[in-house]
């Protein structure tokens, strides 16, 4: 059966991997010297290269041409040690996906980003992908399709802040370069027509750890002198008034 990683290869692969590339470098750029884990490929081994980052990891499973062999549900990371976590249709193909989205939130750094690729259930390739025949091909047609919405809930429950949502490739899942050539015009007029109708969505997350709230300042029991030199301690606030009295 088909592999995702072999689809990639295909024409329509090669177009959808184009444009979902270009749809993270959007936001990656924005972030210099991080340290980024992409579990996923576009491909056999292809990946989001960025010069910026600081280190970069591909993972897949076994026998895929990655730097780390390992199931998305169980990542041998420590805990907060990764700024950008990129899911190439993770949860799509996975059993669990919810343990992969919590997996990816425990190895978040502080105010580190998810980004999660996925199909969109609400779309033409969502409507295509119940049939059969197609499902009997393998990818990307067997897997699970989601709507964004039950991906923004899912993070929503992990206390990861949303910092965008986007959908992309607006064309039909037509395996003809030619003919999808003729339907370039779609990506300019279909996302204002029609924006959550396309074949992927894009979900861009924070793990927003909140600053510590300052205290209230406690009252302090000041001293009252007495004769003698000595000081006692008193509940009741003291005013110039009131220690003119007790001198």
């Amino acid at each position: 059966m088909r592999t995702l990683q072999s689809w990639f290869e295909t024409p329509l692969g090669q177009m959808l991997a184009d444009v979902e590339r270009q749809a993270l470098d959007n936001y990656l750029d924005r972030w210099a010297g991080a340290t980024l884990l992409q579990i996923g490929s576009f491909g056999p081994g292809q990946r989001v290269l960025r010069a910026n980052t600081s280190r970069q990891w591909l993972a897949g499973g076994q026998g895929e041409p990655v730097d780390c062999v390992m199931r998305p549900e169980q990542l041998p990371f420590q805990s907060g040690t990764i700024d950008i976590v990129v899911l190439v249709h993770s949860l799509d193909f996975s059993s669990n996906p919810h343990r992969v989205l919590r997996e990816a939130e425990r190895v978040l750094a502080p105010e580190g980003h998810l980004l999660v690729l996925g199909f969109n259930l609400f779309s033409l390739w969502g409507a295509v992908h119940v049939l059969r025949p197609l499902q009997r091909r393998g990818a990307p047609w067997n897997g699970q399709y989601f709507t964004q919405r039950r991906v923004r809930d899912w993070l929503t429950l992990l206390d990861l802040e949303m910092v965008a949502a986007e959908h992309h490739f607006f064309r039909p899942p037509l395996n003809r370069s030619r003919l999808q050539e003729r339907l370039l015009p779609l990506e300019n007029w279909a996302p204002r027509v029609v924006p959550k109708l396309g074949a992927v969505h894009l979900t861009v997350a924070r793990k927003h750890v909140a600053g510590l709230r300052p205290l209230r300042p406690v009252w302090r029991r000041r001293p009252r002198l007495i004769v003698g030199g000595l000081a006692q301690p008193s509940s009741r606030k003291l005013t110039d008034a009131t220690m003119g009295r007790d001198l």
